[in-house]
């Protein structure tokens, strides 16, 4: 039987690590977050990030980042910046998903949600195939 979502809270490190992620986006600021949230909960949580299957070869199809150095530590410039990203999204549809699942490792599904999101997204920035197939119509 699942817990309720605030006791999973409570038995586990989610909202911490969910702060750490957003913290670190806010000190860091890479220019692709799922690369780095991927490689942020790799580096901060090694041992368990082992767990994920494939971890290599998704962390190669993750790609790389960069650090921005344009985003300045204002609160205005950090808001936009994480608009920007997407941040709020993300980070929420990671806590859901595991507060849904509550997954007996926590670190691994959350990269593997990470790296799932991030098919997704470039997939759903692309038109629909009907859509290039659909002629433009004009007026006579």
């Amino acid at each position: 039987m699942s817990k309720s979502p605030e006791a999973f809270l409570e038995s586990t490190a989610v909202r911490s690590m969910v702060t750490t992620m957003l913290e670190a986006l806010c000190k860091q600021t890479p220019d692709r977050i799922h690369p780095f949230l991927f490689d942020h909960l790799r580096r901060a949580y090694p041992a368990v990030a082992l767990e994920v299957d494939g971890l290599q070869t998704k962390a190669d199809a993750l790609g790389e980042y960069k650090l921005r150095p344009d985003v300045p530590p204002t609160t205005d410039s950090l808001q936009a910046y994480l608009d920007e990203i997407c941040a709020r999204p993300l980070l929420e549809d990671i806590l859901e998903s595991v507060l849904h699942q509550q997954p007996a490792s926590v670190v691994p599904f959350m990269m593997d949600r990470i790296y799932s999101l991030a098919f997704s997204a470039a997939v759903s920035e692309e038109p629909a195939a009907d859509d290039e197939a659909v002629p433009a119509r004009t007026e006579a």
